[in-house]
């Protein structure tokens, strides 16, 4: 506290007259009565100056018990003993726990009021030695019954040398914060017990992929232990080919962007591969920087099972439709046959013209029946091709009168054809065959009035026009467009099933299903644009060729000729149609040696010591096939030509190799086609050989 003037003043001339005092007596003269006053008033300035002291002291001492009191805290001092007796404690202590300064006093009072599960956390007091510190929290029971958490900060003094050490120190209520950091520890032991009881597996990860935290859910989805899991790289269990996907999620965060929900494929402890679909969340500091990676994964296994089931069902239904539908047609074409055959056995001794009609009418039955199995063999994507170059504005130029035939007259067809299109590697056969079914789709959709427009155009895909489905390149595009009622989403998706129909029945049997299975078989992509109301858009689009037209092909040699002199092994399981080839061949005066399967024929040719000129062979046969018995017959008939025949081929690799190899014919086929086929075969120096090349 800063003097005032006079204060200062007054002290300066009590302290002058002490001093002249002192040295009044110091001096040795004698004394005389002057010397008597200097004396008294120096004693009592003396005095003066000792009572002001006092005064300022206990003015100092107010003002220090005033700060002491005002402070939110309790001080205290307390003996070195064993029950560290109470020296001071201030009167805060009452407002704070209702016990009046003076129960302190009592060396049991503090061990009373202490809560019992604290009793270690509080040192003894007589082991203490100056200087030392100690900060510990404990609970005391207030008077009325509360429990008050304390913050104990102390020290232990000396005030002077030898005099007694004593502990001082204060007392801070840090009950809230307590029941604040109960809380919050309950708060995290309920989100703690959430994320453990979550259906779906939850993981925290760095901003550098590390696993920070895993849930039972996605450690029971692996197989893995959380202590397994942990500190281990994301790229520890993830499937080699999702490892770029993966990443470049948690790139996109880093970059400060939101990752869109993806699918991949996680390795469990057994070393098998689940599919999950991750969801990302990000946690940033307050600089955006990215700090962690929250993520949600769904195990989709369970899901994608049931998706299998439901493709099966829905394949069974199509099979089950399919199956339908041929019997049905089966069954008609073989009651027409056995209809005419039974006619034909009557009429044999009574018309023989009434018998030429009869067999005619076997012949369009076996041809309707051969149709129907092309038609299966489409859709399967098994049958066998002739692909050549084809310009299809071309195609849709020449057979526009065809197509007008398909649709009625109320129905307008319109054409805009690119005149600069690409070719592209197709079937011609299969190609027209495939726009005849999509054009009496869109007649069957249109009803009685409307418009079908075919259109080509060369297109390339980058990925937004023809969407994921079909990838980015160039292409040939065939589309038709009709002004029908249209479909919606689920008609859609069942639009190329077989035999599906909207029409109560009056459906195209295996149009549109041939339709697909040929288009995927060339290499292409089929898309269907409809909504209800607006008409349907058919496109198929074709991988497009840079070259000009052409067959590819060497100059056509069929100059009719069917006949010959050549010797042929005809190689076939089935006894009657062996029988039927083999009639036919000898009637064009070939010689004939005949097997009924590749082991026999390979036999027959080791025995017969001419030349074979050509080997007519089924593909498909027990013990030995086809192509395996002109492998093995090589090296011993290298320039005997080949003929395959098959109703069907198994797989691509199959069909490579009878392509390579020889000439194909499709069963069932007539007789005279084989004729004219193997004819062709012998006198063409362009015809594939069968050689060592090969």
């Amino acid at each position: 506290m800063r003097l005032t003037p006079s204060r200062a003043s007054l002290s300066l001339a009590l302290l002058v007259l002490v001093a002249v005092g002192i040295w009044y007596l110091a001096d040795g003269r004698p004394r005389d009565f002057d010397g008597f006053i200097i004396l008294a008033v120096a004693l009592a300035a003396l005095v003066s100056l000792f009572w002001w002291t006092q005064q300022q002291l206990a003015k100092a001492q107010q003002r220090y018990r005033a700060l002491i009191e005002r402070i939110p805290l309790v001080t205290y001092a307390d003996r070195l003993d064993e029950h560290s007796t109470n020296i001071f404690v201030s009167p805060q202590v009452e407002a704070l726990l209702g016990y009046a300064q003076a129960e302190w006093s009592d060396p049991e009072f503090f061990r009373r009021i202490l809560h019992p599960d604290d009793l270690d956390a509080v040192p003894r007091h007589d082991t203490l030695e100056v200087g030392d510190t100690s900060r510990v929290e404990y609970r005391l029971f207030a008077k009325d019954g509360r429990v008050v958490w304390l913050r104990d900060e102390f020290v232990v003094v000396q005030d002077e040398p030898g005099d007694e050490p004593h502990i001082e120190g204060f007392l801070a209520d840090v009950t809230l914060r307590k029941d604040a950091e109960d809380r919050l520890r309950e708060s995290e032991a309920r989100f703690h017990a959430m994320l453990e009881s979550a259906a779906v597996g939850i993981t925290l990860l760095d901003a550098e992929r590390t696993i920070l935290f895993t849930n039972r859910a996605f450690e029971e989805m692996l197989g893995y232990s959380k202590d397994e899991l942990a500190e281990w790289s994301l790229s520890e269990i993830t499937h080699p080919d999702d490892e770029d996907l993966s990443e470049g999620a948690i790139t996109t965060l880093r970059e400060g962007r939101e990752s869109a929900p993806f699918e991949k494929r996680y390795r469990t402890k057994a070393g098998d591969f689940v599919w999950a679909r991750v969801s990302q969340t990000p946690v940033r500091s307050k600089t955006g920087r990215l700090e962690y990676a929250i993520s949600v994964i769904e195990d989709l296994s369970e899901r994608r099972l049931l998706e299998e089931e439901l493709r099966h069902v829905q394949k069974m239904e199509a099979v089950g439709r399919l199956a339908g539908g041929v019997a049905h047609d089966f069954n008609n074409l073989l009651l027409a046959i056995r209809g005419y055959c039974d006619l034909a056995a009557i009429d044999a001794g009574i018309s023989p013209e009434e018998t030429k009609k009869d067999i005619q009418q076997i012949r369009v039955a076996t041809e309707a029946a051969a149709s129907l199995t092309r038609q299966l063999l489409a859709f399967s994507r098994k049958q066998v091709l002739q692909p050549h170059h084809v310009d299809l504005s071309a195609l849709v130029s020449d057979r526009r009168s065809l197509l007008e035939h398909v649709l009625n007259e109320s129905i307008q067809l319109e054409t805009d054809l690119a005149a600069d299109l690409k070719t592209a590697r197709l079937d011609k056969t299969q190609i027209e065959q495939a726009l005849v079914n999509v054009v009496a789709n869109a007649r069957d959709a249109i009803g009685e009035r409307g418009l079908v427009k075919i259109q080509t155009a060369n297109v390339s895909v980058s990925g937004e026009r023809g969407g994921p489905a079909i990838p980015a390149g160039s292409y040939v595009l065939l589309s038709v467009s009709d002004t029908g009622s249209g479909m919606d989403e689920r008609t859609q998706a069942q639009a190329f099933d077989p035999f599906f129909t909207t029409k109560g029945g009056s459906g195209a049997g295996l149009g549109l299903s041939t339709v697909h299975g040929f288009v995927e078989q060339s290499g292409g992509y089929v898309l269907v644009r409809s909504a209800p109301g607006e008409g349907t858009t058919v496109e198929l689009y074709f991988p497009a060729l840079d070259e000009q037209a052409g067959t590819g092909r060497g100059p056509d040699l069929d100059d009719g000729r069917t006949s010959g002199s050549e010797t042929i092994l005809l190689v076939e399981d089935d006894e009657p149609v062996r029988e039927v080839l083999r009639r036919t061949l000898e009637r064009e005066g070939y010689a004939v040696l005949v097997a009924g399967n590749g082991e026999e024929a390979l036999a027959t040719a080791a025995q017969f010591a001419g030349e074979i000129h050509a080997v007519v062979t089924d593909v498909m046969m027990p013990r030995m096939g086809g192509v395996e018995l002109v492998r093995n017959l090589r090296s011993a008939r290298p320039h005997a030509r080949v003929v395959y025949m098959s109703g069907h081929l198994q797989d691509e690799a199959t069909l490579a190799q009878v392509q390579e190899h020889g000439e194909f014919l499709q069963k069932p086929f007539a007789p005279s086609e084989l004729a004219r086929k193997v004819r062709r075969l012998l006198d063409g120096d362009s015809v594939q050989l069968f050689t060592q090349a090969g």
